[in-house]
Parts: C-alpha cells; structure tokens; sequence
C-alpha cells in the first residue's frame, strides 16, 4: 500500500530520517537506498509517496520511496506516450494503407511509396545520428534539417524514429 508523508529530521550528511504520513499514523524510518529514482537529494519537509514494510524488530521503515514531484511527473509521463503511440501507430496505418491501395490500383506512380520510404529512412537515420550525438554531448543535427526533411516527405520516419528513440526535435 502507498502512502503520502513528510520527511522529518532528515540528516543529509547520514543518509537518513523519518517519515510522518500526511493524516497521522506511524512515523517510519527512511534511508536514502530506500529512493527509487530521484531528481535531487530529499530535505526535510519534503513530501514523499512510500511503502511501509518492518525490519526484524518490528520497527516501521519506508520503502520504495519517490518525492512527491517525481511521482507526479513518472505517472505523467507514463500515460502520455501510450496516446500518443496509439495515435501514431493509427495515422501511419492509414497513410500506409491509402498509399499502398492508390499504387495498387494505378492512381499512383510505384515511385511515390518509394519516395516515401527513402525520405522516411533518411529522416530516421538523421533523429538516430540526432540521439546519439545529444547523448555524447557533441554537435547535433539542427532542427531545420529534420524539419525540412519531415516537411518533403519523411514525416512517416520522423514518427517512428521519435516513438523508437523516445525523442522529439522540439526537446
């Protein structure tokens, strides 16, 4: 069961303190292994989300601990790309489907599907190059390129290489 509290007499040099759950209950110990991931170190005062478990003697101690903002922030952007993937995934199927039934049928030249797909390509090559550079902190490809890129036609690329790469050229 999660529960909502505030750190109280945390000493940072330590590692550890307390923890008193918002509504009154059992105050529980709180060490900083017991963080998941965290965008900074935990002060007093701060407003945390944890489980309780008991040691051996029976004393209360937090676990599976999150800040507050770092739990708002994980559940955010953990229901955000699930819309927007299945979005995607449906605006790629039609766009393919409409260009595959429009070739097949002789309504369009067999080079327009080709067209797409290498602007596509590229495009995806780029936002990988894109990535790893941004990760290696070295020079990145400027968004004009990609824009411009996604713009002539590589937009279906640019779609699946920032669902695969969990990237967006405006970050």
């Amino acid at each position: 069961m999660k529960y909502q509290g505030r750190i109280q007499q945390w000493d940072d040099a330590k590692g550890y303190g307390f923890v008193e759950p918002n509504g009154g209950g059992t105050r529980a110990f709180t060490h900083i292994k017991a963080f998941k991931q965290r965008s900074r170190r935990p002060v007093n005062g701060d407003i945390i989300v944890y489980e309780v478990e008991q040691d051996r003697n029976g004393n209360h101690r937090a676990c599976n601990i999150s800040l507050l903002k770092d739990h708002k922030a994980k559940r955010l952007r953990a229901n955000k790309p699930t819309s927007q993937r299945k979005r995607n995934v449906i605006v790629l199927s039609i766009f393919s489907g409409a260009l595959a039934l429009f070739t097949l049928s002789g309504q369009l030249p067999s080079t327009v599907p080709i067209f797409y797909g290498a602007l596509s390509m590229l495009t995806m090559l780029l936002y990988g190059i894109d990535k790893s550079a941004a990760k290696k902190e070295k020079r990145r490809v400027s968004e004009a390129k990609l824009h411009i890129l996604s713009l002539l036609g590589g937009w279906p690329g640019a779609l699946l290489a920032q669902q695969m790469l969990n990237t967006n050229p405006h970050r």
